[in-house]
């Protein structure tokens, strides 16, 4: 599968309702390492298809890696989970 392709297939990818934020990274970050997409374009991928409610209390910042968004989008799941904006289970204290 070639780069172009795998952008194809981004496209038509989004946090559907219910899905976790960290379910929706996975599969995203399997086209990512496949397509080798530069962490710009996996930072743009990754927040323009979450969820509206996640998406709009994500605040952007200029991160250099996939990590940082990827921890603050997990975290305002968390919270939104917790007011019961979300209706997903509350996650289990591990």
């Amino acid at each position: 599968m070639d780069k172009e392709e795998i952008r194809v297939k981004l496209d038509k990818i989004k946090q559907e309702p219910k899905q976790r934020v960290q379910t929706y990274h996975d599969i995203m970050e399997k086209f990512f390492t496949r397509g080798k997409l530069e962490d710009v374009e996996q930072r743009r991928r990754f927040l323009s298809r979450l969820c509206p409610e996640i998406r709009k209390l994500y605040v952007m910042k200029d991160y250099t890696s996939m990590d940082r968004p990827l921890a603050i989008t997990l975290e305002v799941e968390w919270v939104l989970t917790k007011l019961g904006e979300i209706p997903f289970e509350l996650l289990k204290e591990e």
